[in-house]
């Protein structure tokens, strides 16, 4: 499977489980990983709770990285 922007935020900005991010977002878990295969995107009602996750830990999230996955060095 190709890295989504969703899974890449998860995996590498956030360092969170599907499980973890799901309760953290009031979804399941299998919404989740919807949003990882198809269309692999965070729907944009997510992004400031996504965006304070981050925040939290210590991570760069830009806007851009909810629609692509970046390029490595970016």
């Amino acid at each position: 499977m190709a890295l989504t922007p969703a899974m890449f935020i998860r995996v590498h900005v956030l360092d969170m489980s599907q499980k973890s991010l799901a309760a953290e977002l009031d979804v399941t878990q299998p919404r989740v990983s919807k949003w990882e295969s198809t269309p692999g995107q965070i729907p944009k009602k997510h992004h400031d709770t996504v965006k304070k996750l981050a925040a939290k830990k210590k991570r760069r999230l830009p806007d851009s990285y909810f629609t692509r996955v970046p390029i490595e060095g970016e």
